[in-house]
Parts: structure tokens; C-alpha cells; sequence
């Protein structure tokens, strides 16, 4: 701070004491620590030296391009900062640390080698489901059996535009080659035809298992993977399973592998052909994907209607009215649009 600046404060407090302000009050207000105001009473002169600026340790841009030049050399390409480092001191060449090298790979901009990083730019799904049979998310949860850390594995898929759970099963382990089994019987069972279905999932190591392609390959069907660490990708799944795990009846534990499948073919029952799904405006899956919901819809928006003649002022301004979207989008939400 400049000297005619501290001058200034140091004689607006002093009239503010002079007016009978007590010292720490007046400080507080121009939020000044006391002990700072006696110090620039004592010393005009900013006693601070300021920090350690290491001007003899800056790299030269010679020195620049030896990093750069070592980082070209063959096989460095395809090794993290680190291992290249190593591998460097091991063929006799210093020129840095791996924060050095990191910092003159990012100032020259060298994004296209393997050893200056990925750029993370992968792009959230964009899928949009009109009707069922269109999209499929899939997932697979994990059931604590009765020895701790040690699971049930539960897979399950759901129809992303009427929440049906197409396909489901436990088992003991996490496969590709059972989930290629499950999804071969559930494609066969809703009549899937071939080029029609795009199957969402994360990054998991069965669901990009060489079997599962390979199946998805010959049906014809369109994989989709969301972003790496980013849950919320396969929001239709996550949501499932925290329903299902947040019931009252959900247990501690499974016993065994029979009673695991026993609770889930109970529960998926219920969720399939009675829960009335507040996403769907309070009908279940199955009738979604039956398309047997509009004549639901059609009954209880012509009671709302007769009602509504009948007592006006008991209904408001804003007409409610049943009805789902004519479009779902994975990840971002829309707008209620009543199918026609």
C-alpha cells in the first residue's frame, strides 16, 4: 500500500479515537487489524520483502526444446510423463523433473502425443426413445450375500419409454457371456427385430464384453456406453435400483442365490404390472408398453372434465389433464407433451 494511502487511514482513526471511538472499533470498521495500524505507525516503509522469485531456476527455451526433443524420441509417444521420465534416466538423459516435462508440454501445447494426456471431452448420450422397443438401459447391482464381501449379482433392463423391466436375472458372478444369454432370450421374447434398438449401459466390464458385441452385432443392435464415472448417464437404471433397494421388505441380506431371485421376481412383478409409476403419470410399465394407456388417460381426463363443468371454482385456473411424453430423453428433461 502506497505511504500517502496508510497516511490517510492512520488520520481517520485518529480523529475517530479523538471523537472518543474506542480503537478496536474504529479499526473493525474499516476492517484493519490493530496490530497492522501500529506497525505503520512505527515504520513508514513496507518491511515486507516480498516472495522467493527463483529467476536462475527458470528453464531457457533451449532447455525447452531438449525436453521436447527427449519426448519425441521412438516408443516415448505411447508412455505416460512418468514412465517416459524413468525410462530417460535409464538411457542416461536428464533434463527435468515429470512436473517439468508436464509443465513445457502444456505451455508448447502438445496435446496430440499420448504422454501430454487425453483431453477429456466425452459427450454425454443424447438418446430419445417414441415408443417402447426403442431404447434399452441396462445395468447390474450388487445384493450382499450372507458372508461379508461376497454378492449376488442382479442384471436388469429397462425399456427407457414405458420403465418396463424387459429382462432380469442373478447370478453369482459378473459375466459378458450371461449377459449375452439374457439379452438373446429378452430380445427373442419382445420381438426385437433387427436395426430397431439402441442398448444403453456404463463402462462395466461385461457390458463391453467381446460376447455381448458380438451378439449386439449380429441382432443388429446399437451399443451405448455413458461417460466414465458419471452415474447419472444410466439414470433410468440407477433410479430402478434405488427403488427397489429402498423398499421397506428390501433384506440386510440374501441368503442364498434362490432366495435372491425369489425377492427380485416378486419385486419386478409388482413394479411391471401394479406400481403406478409417478413417471407415467400414475399408470404402470406394462400398460405403457401395451399402449394400453391413453384409454386410461382418455377415462380419467373425461372425469376430470365432467367435474369440472359441473363445480368450476373447485378446479382453479390450471386445467390438469393425464398424459406422458410423446418423447423421453435419456439425461435431460422435456416438457409434458400429451400423446395424441
Amino acid at each position: 500500500m502506497k505511504r500517502d494511502r496508510r497516511h490517510q487511514i492512520i488520520e481517520a482513526v485518529d480523529i475517530a479515537v479523538s471523537s472518543r471511538a474506542r480503537l478496536f472499533k474504529a479499526c473493525e470498521t474499516i476492517q484493519l487489524c490493530p496490530r497492522r495500524l501500529r506497525r505503520w505507525r512505527k515504520a513508514e516503509e513496507d518491511g515486507r520483502k516480498g516472495g522467493y522469485h527463483a529467476e536462475g531456476q527458470r528453464l531457457s527455451e533451449p532447455e525447452k526444446d531438449a525436453i521436447v526433443a527427449a519426448l519425441d524420441l521412438p516408443g516415448m509417444a505411447e508412455l505416460s510423463l512418468k514412465v517416459a521420465h524413468a525410462t530417460l534416466l535409464d538411457l542416461g538423459i536428464y533434463n527435468g523433473s515429470p512436473s517439468t516435462y508436464a509443465r513445457v508440454v502444456a505451455e508448447r501445447g502438445l496435446r496430440t502425443n499420448a504422454w501430454a494426456g487425453k483431453p477429456r471431452n466425452a459427450k454425454r448420450p443424447e438418446l430419445r426413445a417414441t415408443g417402447p422397443g426403442q431404447v434399452w438401459c441396462w445395468d447390474i447391482t450388487w445384493l450382499d450375500a450372507p458372508l461379508k464381501g461376497t454378492y449376488f449379482y442382479l442384471y436388469m433392463a429397462i425399456d427407457m419409454y414405458s420403465r418396463k423391466v424387459v429382462a432380469w436375472e442373478v447370478f453369482a458372478k459378473e459375466d459378458g457371456t450371461l449377459a449375452r444369454d439374457l439379452f438373446a432370450q429378452a430380445l427373442e421374447a419382445e420381438g426385437i427385430p433387427a436395426g430397431q434398438i439402441t442398448v444403453h449401459a456404463d463402462n462395466g466390464k461385461p457390458m463391453r464384453s467381446k460376447s455381448l458385441r458380438g451378439l449386439f452385432e449380429l441382432m443388429s443392435v446399437t451399443a451405448s456406453y455413458g461417460r466414465p464415472h458419471t452415474s447419472n448417464d444410466n439414470a433410468f437404471a440407477e433410479s430402478l435400483f434405488a427403488t427397489m433397494k429402498g423398499r421397506v421388505s428390501f433384506p440386510e441380506y440374501f441368503g442364498s442365490l434362490q432366495s435372491a431371485r425369489e425377492y427380485c421376481m416378486e419385486f419386478f412383478t409388482w413394479y411391471n404390472c401394479f406400481h403406478l409409476h409417478s413417471g407415467l403419470d400414475f399408470v404402470t410399465p406394462h400398460t405403457v408398453h401395451e399402449g394400453q394407456h391413453q384409454e386410461i388417460f382418455d377415462r380419467r381426463n373425461a372425469l376430470l372434465e365432467k367435474n369440472r363443468v359441473a363445480h368450476p371454482s373447485r378446479h382453479g385456473g390450471r386445467q390438469r389433464t393425464y398424459g406422458i411424453p410423446a418423447e423421453v430423453r435419456l439425461k435431460h428433461r422435456t416438457s409434458m407433451t400429451v400423446v395424441a
